[in-house]
């Protein structure tokens, strides 16, 4: 079959590189069990401008709502990404608004959900943010969510939207699922959880009790991933080689 010559071109092609980059502990893992030996392979997450999502002061809301328990995600409207289950988790919360940024072929199917819950009070879709109203929207957040799903052909490789999030200060929720678990410091900057509404509710819950309690820990992770620390180590690993 086709994935079989895909995958047999794909083990030969690693085998002629010496050393391997990746992104997340969950890409190691997929690597190895293609054969790869643990010592070709080096675990380096993605960076962000860790100043331009943190340096902000919230001065007037432009979509959010400050009596409310304000979810976030920021993203692609695919079907990986799980806003459908966001939007079931939420129906039986009381005073939480979801506020959903991003474009993508799963508009119409988005709404539909919202209308089909009958939550178009908690649920609004922003449509695409530009760059310059991002950090604002981050800031007005009280906690970043996107459960992404893994499907047949595609996975979250890791999740740099978690990190903006915690540069913001606001602890982030996602699924133990792909990369995302290397993104997300369970219990630390956030929470992680299974891709099921009834568990994704418990942990928005959770989060809702003290959100304030993740702050420290999220902006000094999201700190330590700041572009300039994250080029260092792909200097130094590749000095080593």
């Amino acid at each position: 079959s086709a994935g079989f010559i895909r995958r047999t071109l794909f083990k030969l092609g690693l085998r002629t590189v010496s050393e391997f980059v990746v992104p997340s502990e969950w890409t190691k893992e997929k690597l190895q069990e293609f054969g790869l030996g643990e010592e070709k392979i080096e675990v380096i997450h993605p960076g962000i401008d860790f100043e331009r999502f943190n340096d902000f002061e919230l001065a007037e809301r432009k979509y959010s709502s400050e009596d409310k328990f304000t979810l976030l995600t920021v993203g692609r409207l695919d079907e990986r990404k799980g806003h459908k289950l966001v939007l079931e988790a939420i129906k039986d919360i009381e005073n939480v608004e979801y506020l959903i940024a991003g474009s993508g072929e799963m508009e119409e199917e988005i709404k539909q959900k919202i209308q089909e819950l009958d939550i178009q009070d908690k649920a609004e879709m922003l449509g695409y943010i530009p760059d310059e109203d991002l950090v604002q929207l981050y800031h007005e957040s009280d906690c970043f969510i996107m459960t992404s799903e893994k499907l047949e052909n595609s996975v979250e490789g890791f999740g740099i939207v978690y990190l903006e999030a915690n540069a913001a200060g606001k602890p982030a929720i996602a699924a133990k699922t792909g990369g995302t678990p290397s993104a997300v410091k369970n219990g630390e900057t956030g929470l992680l959880c299974e891709t099921k509404p009834g568990e994704i509710q418990e942990k928005i819950r959770e989060v809702r009790k003290k959100p304030e309690k993740f702050k420290g820990s999220a902006v000094e992770w999201a700190r330590n991933h700041d572009w300039k620390n994250q080029i260092q180590k792909i200097d130094n690993f590749w000095k080593g080689i």
